[in-house]
């Protein structure tokens, strides 16, 4: 429904109403909406979290904190989304000589083994999920 680049600026845990489920809110500050509805910010809910000493982990759910920025693509549940594919729904976006690059995991050191982990430029990521076809114009990352 959603596929949006922004910072993560807050984020809030709570049990859910039959208490048996901890669910975190994180709001993302929205830079470029590049799927979906134009909108100012959106509230990513995650299972999990720390509710006072509880807490909750999922396997394979992505993680998001505040500050970071992330390229998400998100699917609407109401007045809030969740990621499409848990973790597979997130990006990590940095500056790289000046270029914003994604990857997936913590910033790669070095040669990864594993490509998909390789920093890619965001438009080049962007056009791929437009269905543009990608020319090798574009710039190479180093990590």
């Amino acid at each position: 429904d959603h596929v949006v680049v922004g910072e993560v600026v807050s984020q809030r845990s709570f049990w859910n109403e039959a208490h048996d489920t901890i669910y975190t809110d994180f709001t993302v500050a929205v830079e470029v909406a590049e799927k979906g509805t134009k909108v100012d910010s959106v509230t990513v809910r995650l299972m999990g979290g720390t509710v006072g000493d509880t807490h909750l982990s999922i396997s394979g759910n992505a993680s998001l904190a505040e500050g970071e920025r992330v390229l998400l693509v998100l699917r609407e549940q109401g007045d809030f989304c969740t990621l499409v594919g848990m973790s597979q729904g997130k990006w990590n976006v940095r500056q790289v000589d000046g270029i914003d690059v994604v990857h997936r995991g913590p910033a790669p050191k070095g040669k990864d083994l594993f490509p998909a982990r390789q920093p890619k430029p965001l438009s080049e990521l962007l056009k791929q999920l437009r269905g543009a076809p990608v020319t090798s114009e574009q710039p190479e990352v180093t990590p």
